[in-house]
Parts: structure tokens; sequence; C-alpha cells
């Protein structure tokens, strides 16, 4: 599976609110068809994630740390999910889910996808663009994402407003990420896709 359906890249702002944090996250984001995934995060934090195949690298340049993260789920990168919303096609074999089955009523298509000890999920695309994920355990909701506003270029879309939420027993939890000043690259660029730690930071493996 081709998490990320581009044929080109596409650059943008990045900005993350939750429930929880009182300060918003904001930086930039590259991401290509290869699944190279770059993100600077400037504020509150200066972080820098790369992303390539199962492995995710987090370094922090102020503090002089960074981790190596092998055999790394990309789901469990809030981007990730939220980028799902670019693909073409909707397919989470890749993630250990298996197909359950596929509803239509006119333009729209719900997906069902099912995983032992994460239950299912629900993908529910409009006129092939991903509108929400549900995720339901034991039959009861436990989460869901809606994207929208929609931005266009080469013949790619990206939805730049996605809205999620959270069913804790503490109550509800919530997550904003919003993309602006999203631009469509020819490609993704050479100086980003091999992040060279200086040799005087000490890498940490998980």
């Amino acid at each position: 599976m081709i998490l990320f359906m581009f044929s080109a890249a596409v650059f943008a702002n990045i900005s993350i609110s939750n429930s929880v944090q009182k300060d918003t996250i904001s930086g930039i984001i590259y991401v290509d068809q290869e699944n190279h995934i770059y993100i600077e995060v400037k504020h509150p934090v200066h972080q820098i994630f790369t992303f390539r195949g199962d492995t995710l690298l987090l370094y922090y340049p102020d503090d002089k740390k960074a981790f190596l993260f092998s055999e790394f789920n990309p789901m469990e990168l809030p981007v990730s999910r939220v980028l799902l919303g670019s693909g073409k096609e909707f397919d989470l074999s890749t993630y250990g889910f298996r197909f359950l089955k596929k509803k239509s009523n006119g333009d729209t298509t719900l997906s069902y996808w099912k995983k032992e000890k994460s239950g299912t999920v629900v993908l529910k695309t409009l006129k092939n663009k991903l509108i929400e994920i549900l995720i339901l355990h034991h039959g009861k909701e436990a989460g869901k994402t809606t994207y929208s506003d929609y931005k266009e270029g080469k013949g790619l879309h990206l939805p730049s407003r996605i809205h999620s939420q959270i069913n804790t027993k503490n109550g509800i939890l919530t997550e904003d990420v919003t993309f602006t000043d999203v631009r469509f690259l020819d490609a993704f660029p050479d100086s980003l896709k091999h992040i060279k730690i200086p040799k005087d930071v000490e890498v940490k493996g998980w």
C-alpha cells in the first residue's frame, strides 16, 4: 500500500492544537509518494521528524538529542493519519487491518476494516475523497476524524482542515490540524531525505 498517493511532493505549514496541551504546535511539513515525511516543529520545542519505510527519527537540535524508532507504524504518527485523506486508494491491509465489506450509496462509500485489539475502522468517502474515519470498539464509537477544505493542485488533493476526537473515561479529547500555504512541488527535496545528525549527538534506539 502507498499511503500517500502523490506523483510529486507537497509542502505546507502545519498547526496542531488539542484539548490537552495549551500551546499550539506549529512548523512545516514535506511529504511525497514514496512515504518520505519531513516535519520540523518550530514551536513550542524545536524538533525534527523524518520518516521513511518503517523507521522514524526524532531529533532535538537545541538539546543535541536524537531517537531512532525502528519498525514504526506510520499510522501512529498523527500527520500520517491526516494525510491518509490525500490518498486515492484507502487500503489498510499493510497496517494489519482486514477488509470486511464496502457499502455505497450514490457518491458516498463506506469501507469497513478490522484489526484484533484495535476494533473496527470505517472509512467514509465522498466522490473519492475521504471525509471521515470512524473507530468502533465493541460496536461503540471510540473516536472519529473528519476531513474538510480540500486544496487541489497538479491533479492532487489535500485536506487542509482535520478534526479528531477520542472518547475516553475522562471525557472527549480533541485535536485540530490545519495546513496553510499548501504548495504542490515537482519533487521531495533531496536535502531532506537523509538528515545528517552531528557526530556529537547520541542517537538512542527504541
